[in-house]
């Protein structure tokens, strides 16, 4: 296909698309826990909202942004280094 003289390939992603960390999978391993999700992260660091719950809704994209930014600034503030886990 090609778009405005840049000629582009459904078939071929970019390197960076194939690579992400897991913030759990780090988080467990970091702090030899082993918590399920986003709520057992937040709560070890008190960060649930006074009825036990995420701040925000779970699974909707700006509030996870937000609930897994907190977990990671707090994360980094400990000392950890987040690496690749795929």
């Amino acid at each position: 296909m090609d778009i405005v003289g840049v000629e582009h390939s459904l078939d071929v992603a970019p390197a960076v698309e194939h690579v992400w960390s897991n913030i759990k999978t780090v988080f467990n391993a970091y702090y030899g826990r082993r918590v399920k999700g986003m709520k057992g992260m937040l709560g070890i660091f008190g960060m649930l909202s006074a009825q036990g719950e995420v701040n925000g809704f779970h699974h909707l994209g700006m509030d996870d942004v937000v609930n897994i930014s907190k977990v990671l600034v707090h994360m980094m503030e400990d000392g950890c280094v987040v690496d690749i886990t795929s």
